[in-house]
């Protein structure tokens, strides 16, 4: 149990992150328990007149008006700023709160009970299983929060309840044991739904942009990123460079050798444009033998030619395939922006005049779109 409550390793950070997101969705529950639990303290205190009561209703105030200014303090910090790190420390905040609110309110719970005030144990009572139940459907995308936070409180009802010489008061405290139980395996349902459904929504959100045969970006995400690229905020005029892409003779390979064998061809060369890129760009596969990469950081004239040498150089080697071995070829078309133009189908344009100038040039070579026979093209 213990290790299903706390094993987080497993996922993605960003999905974890996500979660430290909807741990903090919670405000309206939070502001709502905060009043409940500062009127029900302040009437606790000044009905027993008491400092121990006294003290104990400003401590469980403090600790839920503490969680409301938690919570509103998060909602200020944009997503893209939230790295795993920091999202992980928030979590463990939160999740110190949250206990600690639950061990105010159980030693409000046995303070009533320990003076033999069973009004106000009953309404303590009432708010602890109200907050056991928002604590499941809010926090228990991380279940150590609610659990260990439930845990607290109902074993203080528990041993307050069984402490009594009434029957019921007896049987109650024994049967909240069964509804520790199910109350843990209640938040580990929950999480597992919450994070099926998250996985889920990624997965189609990458199918959506990604090709299924390469795994490369497809034409949609290359379009996005190229108008991000061209369309920097502030006007940095920050240069980048589009390699249009298309293979040689890739026809005559699905002609002679099956569809099949195409297309463990185009994987293959997916993974050695990764290779030839080396993470210094992003690739894509536009359709067809079409390919492209963009180059943003550092995307000088001599850099992008580099690149696209040893594209030519890397996707031409000979393939082995099921049918037999297969030689192909690339030719590239490289285009700059802001030279060539800033919007982005301008710069594709000249990428791709450029790209079939390099067909009719021979082939398996790159041709920039400052090239004389580019501009003819």
């Amino acid at each position: 149990m213990t290790r299903r409550l706390t094993s987080r390793q497993d996922l993605p950070d960003d999905v974890q992150t996500e979660l430290v997101f909807l741990l903090y969705s919670s405000l309206p529950q939070v502001a709502i328990l905060a009043i409940t639990v500062s009127a029900a303290s302040l009437a606790f205190a000044l009905a027993t007149g008491g400092l121990v009561e006294a003290a104990l209703g400003a401590l469980a105030s403090a600790a839920t008006l503490c969680r409301v200014a938690s919570i509103r303090r998060f909602k200020r910090t944009r997503t893209q700023d939230m790295t795993f790190r920091v999202a992980r420390a928030c979590g463990r905040t939160f999740g110190a709160m949250m206990v600690g609110t639950g061990i105010c309110l159980a030693l409000l719970a046995l303070r009533a009970a320990a003076i033999d005030r069973l009004d106000f144990f009953i309404l303590f009572f009432g708010i602890i299983l109200s907050f056991c139940v928002g604590a499941a459907t809010r926090s228990s995308v991380i279940p150590w929060i609610p659990v260990t936070t439930a845990y607290i409180m109902l074993i203080a009802c528990i041993v307050a309840l069984t402490r009594r010489p009434e029957f019921g008061c007896w049987f109650g405290g024994w049967f909240l044991i069964l509804m520790l139980v199910a109350y843990a395996e209640a938040c580990l349902h929950l999480e597992g739904t919450v994070i099926d459904k998250i996985l889920a929504r990624r997965a189609v959100a990458w199918t959506a942009a990604h090709d299924g045969l390469t795994g490369l970006p497809n034409r949609a995400s290359f379009g996005t990123q190229l108008d991000r690229a061209c369309r920097r905020p502030g006007g940095t005029g920050e240069p980048c460079a589009v390699l249009y892409l298309d293979l040689d003779r890739f026809k005559s390979v699905n002609d002679t050798m099956g569809h099949a064998a195409g297309d463990t061809l185009l994987a293959r060369v997916a993974d050695r444009l990764r290779q030839a890129i080396e993470g210094q760009a992003s690739a894509y596969r536009l359709g067809g033998g079409e390919f492209a990469v963009l180059l943003e950081v550092d995307a000088t004239p001599e850099r992008a030619r580099a690149l696209a040498s040893r594209i030519v150089a890397e996707v031409g080697r000979p393939y082995r395939l099921s049918g037999g071995s297969a030689e192909i070829g690339i030719s590239v078309g490289i285009a700059h922006a802001p030279e060539v133009g800033a919007d982005p189908q301008e710069v594709l344009n000249r990428a791709d005049r450029a790209l079939y100038a390099a067909k009719g040039g021979g082939r398996r070579r790159w041709i920039a779109a400052d090239h004389p026979g580019a501009l003819a093209a």
